[in-house]
């Protein structure tokens, strides 16, 4: 006769690395609820096309005020209560509200938030130390490498994908014409709710910040390296901004022209066209004329790569 396998054996054989990963670092995923005020006018002769006469009815018509709700997700970086998440899902809130894995509800403060990176970090305070997750290394990412996303897609709490590394250092563009570079690729969709939460490797290490930013094809997804995120985080922490360093020239692109005129092998790097006096690149010795290809070991290959 055949018997089945005894209770303990099958749990074990179901027990992957993955089920491991969502077990450890599921508590450390939040909900971020956020509230937005937005003045309105009401004013029944309004013309949106002309909003010239709002000056003369807007005594007659006082604002009025509606309320606009977003969710997103964040996941617990510190015991003391430190959430990291995007700038997108917390910007301009004038309330933030954070539900952990256990249905306890906590009014956040923001601590600071960077738009060029789309990385925000905000707080809660707890009378106990929270479950936290550690950060790890993209440095050494591989592509074909198993991810997990956790997030709260649509407001569905603690949801799980998985996939792989599809690409690495991809730029893509995002709202009001920024350009967002060197991101994890990912084949699996990020959807809105699902911004902020956290990217893990097998190990469970946070190696990336899911953000929805690009939902212009399905099976794709993009994620902000964690490499890139630590020093955010700190200068968030400690300045409530960041502090970016001031080089003191001005460049632009190289341009096919440029490229032949300078004898480079291809269209790459930024040409200094003026240095200001007493700045760090005039101690440097930079010049003008002078073609950037790299800093610190970075390649520059445009302006954006200059200022990053």
């Amino acid at each position: 006769m055949l018997g089945s396998a005894p209770l303990w054996a099958e749990n074990s054989t179901r027990k992957t690395p993955i089920v491991k990963v969502v077990e450890d670092i599921g508590p450390t995923v939040v909900n971020i609820n956020t509230e937005e005020v937005l003045p309105t006018m009401r004013n029944p002769f309004r013309d949106s096309r002309n909003p010239f006469f709002d000056q003369f009815f807007k005594e007659l018509f006082p604002r009025l005020k509606s309320n606009r709700r977003s969710l997103g997700s964040g996941v617990i970086i510190n015991p003391d209560g430190y959430i990291l998440t995007n700038e997108h899902v917390v910007a301009r809130a004038t309330r933030i509200k954070v539900t952990l894995i256990d249905k306890r509800e906590f009014d956040a403060h923001l601590i600071g938030a960077d738009i060029k990176s789309d990385l925000a970090v905000i707080k809660i305070d707890s009378k106990e130390r929270l479950p936290h997750v550690a950060l790890g290394r993209s440095d050494d990412l591989m592509i074909g490498e198993i991810v997990i996303a956790i997030g709260n897609p649509f407001g569905l709490q603690h949801t799980v994908t998985t996939g792989i590394i599809s690409a690495l250092h991809r730029s893509i563009k995002g709202g009001k014409n920024r350009v967002y570079r060197d991101f994890i690729q990912l084949d699996a969709s990020i959807n809105p709710g699902n911004s902020g939460g956290p990217l893990l490797n097998i190990n469970g290490s946070l190696i990336g910040v899911n953000t929805a930013i690009y939902q212009q094809a399905e099976g794709i997804g993009f994620a902000i390296p964690i490499g890139k995120a630590k020093r955010i985080i700190d200068d968030l922490i400690r300045y409530g901004k960041v502090r970016r360093g001031w080089f003191g020239a001005s460049v632009q692109n190289v341009t096919r022209e440029m490229m032949r005129f300078f004898h480079l092998e291809q269209v790459t790097g930024v040409v200094v066209v003026q240095v200001m006096k007493g700045s760090p690149s005039e101690k440097a010795g930079l010049k003008q004329g002078d073609v950037i290809l790299s800093l610190d070991n970075n390649k520059v290959s445009d302006k954006s790569d200059y200022t990053e």
